[in-house]
Formats: C-alpha cells, structure tokens, sequence
C-alpha cells in the first residue's frame, strides 16, 4: 500500500525540527567557546556531530521516499485518466462497455488496486461523470 504522503511529510518536519535543535545546541557550544574560552564536553560534541549527521542521512532518505510517492500517485492518475479515456471511446464506438479480461479492463483495475474478482463494470453513467470532474 502507498504510504500516506501527509504522514511522511508530517515525519519530515519533526526530523527537520530535529535537526534546528541539534544545531542550535552545537553552535550554542561554539559561541561559548569563542566567549569564555570554555570548550563543550569532547564526547557531547562529537556526540552531537554524528547525530547531526545520522539526521541528515535520515532526511535525505525520508525526501526520497516523498518523492516516489508523489511520482507513484502522479504515474497512477495518469493511468486512470488514460484508462478512462480508452473507456469512454469504446462506449463512444459502440462496443457498449468494457470487455470483461481485456487489456483496459485490466488496466482500470490495476490502476484501481482491486483484485481480478472485484472489477465491476464501467457503465456510460460512470464515465461520463468522471469527464464532467
């Protein structure tokens, strides 16, 4: 199933929030550094460094996922809408309909995500209403 695009895009702005803080804090340790002199903790900065860097690989993985969801949604609209195109032809030539196991049927139902067995026929009605959308 296709991941919700809302969720992954509500998981990159809680890393992406991650990521604010994480720098906040180590540009925070280096601000101190350059007033007082005082370095941060070795083991919390390199600590922090690789944290940073883990979040970074995350997010850039986390944008590629978005990415080919949003390419998947794109490709499947393009299929319906080419599916139902061929179907409103055939009506339009005549033949009265789909042709249960043929090649459109197939790819309406695939476009779809249903099962062989729960394909319904298109009638007119149908796809006459999806044109006027």
């Amino acid at each position: 199933m296709i991941e919700d695009i809302d969720a992954l895009i509500e998981q990159q702005d809680d890393l992406e929030q991650s990521i604010s803080e994480i720098k906040a804090q180590l540009e925070a340790a280096v601000a101190r550094q350059k007033d007082t002199g005082e370095y941060a903790d070795p083991v919390w900065f390199a600590k922090a460094k690789a944290a940073l860097r883990f979040k970074g690989a995350e997010h850039q993985r986390l944008m590629r996922r978005i990415s080919r969801r949003r390419a998947d949604t794109s490709a499947m609209h393009f299929r319906l809408k080419h599916a139902a195109m061929c179907a409103a032809n055939a009506i339009h030539a005549g033949t009265g309909g789909l042709i249960k196991g043929s090649l459109l049927e197939r790819e309406l139902r695939d476009a779809l995500g249903l099962g062989p067995g729960e394909f319904a026929d298109v009638t007119a009605d149908q796809v006459n209403a999806d044109q006027t959308k």
